[in-house]
């Protein structure tokens, strides 16, 4: 039986609204549920937002008098299961057989359950009003009314909570990206000075294993090499590789990385995979790929103590809305998931720092934080979702490559014993020990060597010189003229001399080069005797 509403009860209902519709801000919301359950005598009265089509969680709620404490629940079992379909909700004293489930019917002596939906501006439920009374419908004069009035305001006043914590998460993000980025210079700035000193560990220890082999120089170079592997990862994070960028295949990739992936995760722990057919190729350097999917790969393990499943899979889709800085458009996707531990937001929101770490002393901090780098400076972007008990999810864009597809180059083998020759060699490099270092390996294969420590000694000698120099090494990164500019110089004055680059920095760190110079190869530091003697060699003959 419907009640009809009175002149006295239309401007009790006008009253009530407008009194409401004067508040502002934090005081609005609860100023509603408390004035409708005054007006309704209600037990309980919740504005809640829709929270993934599927829950809702009151952002206001008044209980047996006084504000009460918010709560989530699933929309499925309760009055609110048909609220995305904009349906307005009215049951009556069976609402608590009907729905036992429903956390704000169970426990209050409910008469009547009133449920409005709210429809934001792109015409999208987000949220309800829900309304639990003490007293049949009967005896409440039009219920309704006063919701309706309220509800267009209330369901601006949750979207205008969105957005509010969407430009929060986004300024979050944004901070942690210009965190991150800064440690990065810093931590490549700090590897290429460390690699300096360990190109001359590692040379100087090679001439000596040479000259007479030991157990004790073994163990030397041994640990110079495994200091060399952090510099790399460091490299990699603040975008500071040398990268051999080619045409690759993602599932090819995976492919080659799956054997390996799957003896060293162990027997508790399923590697499977899900590849798109026919997927798009990327431009990245493959063997940084394999580091990445490996780094990920034993994170995971590490997550699944008690074993579990990864999972790795590629596809190739657009994004029709951005991600945070990734912009809209077509991109080639790569995920690595477990079932593992997951992660709390506290935890989730550092991963990618360099030494940060959970694992105590059994790590480094440097696997994510080398994946993150490698992804930057590929051009592609990297997200991680993860719940407490419920695993991570690593995603991973590129654009794709443009222009027809290309078969990638088959790797050759290379040589056990490089040869040496007697060709004319300027070694330029502003670092004494380093460039001492590099024309001594080169002596002693043959060559006639001379060294410069700067790019306007280099031109200064090239001039004077009867003989013209068959190959100039030179340092990437040099004050006053830098190698770039060196080379372009070389190749303008002297093109018959061959170049070669040698640099703890990428290309891209210095100077802009001419497309001239693009092409001269880069052996970076801290590298082998047997690889500076096959790089010139190789340079030499080519």
């Amino acid at each position: 039986m419907e009640s009809t509403l009175t002149s006295t009860g239309r401007e009790d209902i006008l009253r009530s609204a407008a009194s409401v519709l004067t508040k502002t801000g934090a005081a609005f919301l609860p100023a509603v549920v408390e004035e409708v359950a005054r007006v309704l005598d209600a037990g309980v009265v919740g504005v809640a937002e829709l929270v993934g089509g599927e829950r809702l969680q009151t952002v206001a709620l008044w209980r047996d008098g006084a504000a009460g404490e918010n709560v989530e629940f699933p929309i499925a079992g309760t009055p609110c299961q048909d609220l995305p379909k904009r349906t307005s909700i009215r049951v009556g004293a069976r609402v608590k057989t009907l729905f036992p489930t429903d956390p704000l019917v169970r426990a209050d002596d409910a008469a009547g359950y009133i449920g409005v939906p709210l429809v934001g501006t792109r015409d999208e439920v987000v949220g309800a009003i829900i309304v639990i009374t003490r007293r049949e419908f009967a005896a409440i004069p039009d219920e309704a009314s006063l919701l309706q009035l309220l509800a267009g305001r209330v369901a601006a006043e949750i979207e205008r909570m969105h957005a509010e914590r969407d430009l929060e998460r986004s300024q979050q993000h944004l901070q942690a990206i210009q965190r991150v980025e800064a440690i990065g210079t810093l931590a490549g700035h700090i590897a290429h000075d460390f690699n300096n000193l360990l190109t001359i560990v590692i040379g100087y220890g090679d001439v000596l294993q040479e000259r007479q082999a030991s157990q004790e120089v073994s163990e030397l170079l041994a640990a110079a090499r495994r200091a060399s592997t952090l510099t790399r990862q460091l490299l990699a994070f603040g975008r500071r590789q040398v990268m051999q960028v080619q045409r690759v295949d993602l599932n090819r990739v995976v492919m080659q990385v799956q054997s390996m992936l799957t003896g060293a995760m162990g027997a508790q722990i399923r590697v499977s995979t899900s590849l798109q057919p026919s997927l798009p190729q990327v431009e990245v350097d493959p063997g940084q790929m394999e580091q990445v999917l490996v780094n990920l790969a034993i994170n995971a393990r590490d997550a699944m103590p008690d074993g579990g499943t990864l999972h790795i899979e590629t596809s190739a889709g657009d994004v029709a809305y951005p991600i945070f800085q990734m912009p809209p458009g077509r991109y080639v996707r790569m995920s690595v998931s477990d079932t593992g531990t997951g992660m709390p937001p506290d935890v989730l929101a550092h991963i990618f720092e360099p030494f940060f770490t959970t694992k105590g002393s059994n790590g480094t901090g440097l696997g994510l934080s080398s994946v993150y780098g490698i992804v930057k400076q590929s051009g592609g972007y990297i997200w991680c979702d993860s719940t407490p008990g419920r695993g991570a999810t690593f995603t991973l864009y590129f654009r794709p490559a443009a222009g027809p597809e290309r078969v990638e180059p088959v790797a050759t083998r290379e040589a056990d014993a490089p040869r040496g020759g007697d060709e004319r060699v300027l070694v330029v490099d502003d670092e004494p020990a380093v460039r001492k270092l590099v024309a001594r390996i080169l002596r002693t294969r043959g060559y006639d060597v001379f060294e410069t420590e700067d790019a306007q000694s280099a031109l200064a000698l090239l001039n004077t010189t009867k003989r013209q120099m068959d190959l100039v090494v030179t340092d990437l990164v040099m004050p006053k003229m830098s190698g770039t500019r060196l080379a372009e110089e070389i190749q303008t004055r002297w093109p018959a001399i061959k170049l070669l680059f040698v640099s703890g920095f990428p290309r891209g760190v210095a100077p802009q080069a001419s497309s001239r110079v693009a092409s001269v190869p880069v052996l970076h530091k801290p590298f082998t005797s047997h690889q500076i003697e096959k790089t010139v060699r190789d340079v030499l003959d080519a």
